[in-house]
């Protein structure tokens, strides 16, 4: 049930959901991720790289859920 005084909700999550990537160049330490950047699903799936990807479908599912909900937001936090 959707609560209304709830305006945003903080997803603590991983950089592990950003930048898992097995077949691309190296990090590159001055990139600012975005919502736009993801691991690689099917790159962490073929090395059995369980722990980024569940965090990568973790908070690909939250951005959707918050998507669909017109009375909050959520910002994703990966220290």
């Amino acid at each position: 049930a959707a609560v209304k005084s709830v305006e945003c909700v903080v997803v603590t999550s991983s950089t592990a959901a950003v930048y898992v990537n097995h077949n691309t160049e190296s990090i590159d330490p001055k990139k600012v991720y975005t919502e736009k950047d993801w691991s690689d699903v099917k790159s962490m799936e073929e090395n059995k790289s369980w722990y980024p990807l569940s965090k990568t479908l973790a908070e690909k599912r939250a951005a959707e859920l918050a998507a669909k909900a017109a009375s909050y937001r959520i910002v994703c936090m990966n220290p």
